[in-house]
């Protein structure tokens, strides 16, 4: 009962933060090119493509690099910079360069003669990323921006690995032994379990309250 009700209320506290939040990343989103220089973000896309950091289409010679979801990665570097156009408009519309094409044709285009490429507004969804990813690729090159973005993926996500590294360490001796699996898989449900009571906030004497309320329910149910 008490678990629940900490749960509703973080749950509840978090919905009203990202409500009055909405103002301030509208108007943070509308003046995004007011503090990023495209000619910056040009030349830094132009520096990734001749050094092979991005490339054209579907060719990948670098894949520790400029493997995986190009397309992605094309079209977010292009979104906002369409010249011309107000800050408000730039960061409400998010037009990005588009044609039957590959995403990095096209970029690779509009880093050229930005004038010379057709935008088209990709209203699929709020462009958040672009208040973090679009003053990055202003200030550092493009490669050292994917390193930044691996560095914070890894400290971000190293969490996930604890269930993880908890049962291979118990079940290294399990390997030869199919049966002893269960007991490391039913240790790591644990350390799952103690990590999401920790992150409510629930202390032993919420846990103790809430089975003392329980029990006499259940024994007056019975009689």
């Amino acid at each position: 009962m008490f678990i629940f009700g900490k749960l509703w209320i973080a749950f509840l506290a978090a919905g009203m933060l990202v409500l009055g939040l909405q103002p301030v990343y509208f108007a943070a989103m509308a003046n995004l090119n007011r503090v990023i220089s495209h000619e910056a973000t040009w030349e830094h896309v132009r520096d990734a493509f001749n050094a092979g950091v991005l490339e054209t289409s579907y060719h990948s010679r670098n894949q520790y690099i400029d493997s995986g979801d190009r397309f992605t990665d094309c079209y977010s570097l292009g979104v906002g910079l369409e010249p011309g156009v107000g800050s408000a408009v730039a960061g409400i519309t998010a037009s990005r360069p588009a044609s039957d094409r590959h995403a990095c044709d096209d970029l690779k285009d509009a880093a050229e003669n930005p004038n010379g490429v057709t935008w088209n507004r990709y209203a699929r969804y709020w462009h958040g990323y672009r208040l973090y990813s679009a003053p990055l690729a202003s200030a550092f090159p493009i490669v050292a921006v994917k390193l930044i973005n691996l560095l914070l993926l890894v400290t971000q996500a190293w969490p996930v690995l604890i269930p993880v590294l908890w049962f291979e360490t118990l079940s290294r001796h399990s390997q030869m032994h199919a049966f002893f699996v269960a007991r490391s898989a039913a240790a790591a449900l644990g350390v799952i379990i103690a990590a999401a009571l920790l992150a409510a906030n629930v202390t032993g004497a919420d846990l103790g309250r809430s089975f003392k309320l329980q029990v006499p329910e259940k024994r007056a149910s019975g009689t």
